[in-house]
């Protein structure tokens, strides 16, 4: 409250008091000045807390939202790292699942070499035939081999199916000598078209099973 507004309220005060003592105005002008300059704080202090509590509320928003994005960043990064974690355990098990796929190819050419002898011999192989494994480990892992994993398979089938009906006609021709020279001659002279048809198939799988490697662990098909 400013002077001018106070000598106001005095002289107001003077007019309608009947025995105006200079210490009663001064005691009346001073309780309305305590009570105005009260009225003025209290005013200001309840806008200035009312944009206090405004100002906090927004703080408790900006922090909620802080937060809110902050795990949502992290659950981002979290999915990202695990999908490329996922990718780098699959390009790994792929290069290992193909060594193996090569590998139990070198099994079924040793399996027939040995399949080969026996039948000859007239004995019926009970050993299990490693091509099964094969192709199980090119169905779950390798899509893009199994045209050339099915020639081979198959290549590898009908060479031993020429090995079983050697073995099962010499068992039954076993005290005929003519006969079994006859079986013995019928398959020889496909032989070598058989053991050429395995051979490109496993020259064809070899090559695919190379290319197959570089995408797989990124590298120039030069390196």
């Amino acid at each position: 409250m400013d002077a001018e507004t106070i000598q106001m309220i005095a002289a107001e005060l003077a007019k309608h008091s009947p025995h105006p003592e200079w210490w009663q105005w001064a005691i009346q002008v001073l309780i309305v000045a305590v009570s105005a300059g009260i009225a003025v704080f209290v005013s200001e202090y309840l806008r200035t807390k009312g944009k206090n509590l405004a100002t906090r509320a927004d703080f408790d928003s900006l922090k909620l939202q802080l937060r809110e994005n902050t795990e949502l960043v992290e659950n981002i990064k979290a999915e990202v790292g695990q999908k490329d974690w996922a990718a780098r355990e699959w390009k790994n098990t792929r290069r290992i699942k193909l060594e193996e796929l090569l590998a139990k190819m070198h099994e079924c050419d040793a399996f027939a070499d040995r399949f080969r002898h026996i039948s000859i011999e007239g004995v019926v192989s009970t050993e299990r035939d490693p091509v099964g494994e094969m192709e199980t480990i090119g169905a779950l892992y390798f899509p893009e081999l199994q045209t050339e994993i099915f020639d081979y398979a198959l290549a590898h089938r009908q060479h031993k199916l020429a090995g079983s009906s050697l073995a099962t006609n010499v068992i039954q021709s076993r005290d005929d000598l003519a006969k079994r020279q006859f079986h013995f001659d019928a398959y020889t002279s496909g032989y070598e078209d058989r053991l050429n048809a395995t051979s490109l198939a496993q020259s064809k799988l070899n090559a695919a099973a190379r290319r197959l490697l570089v995408q797989i662990v990124g590298l120039d098909s030069s390196s």
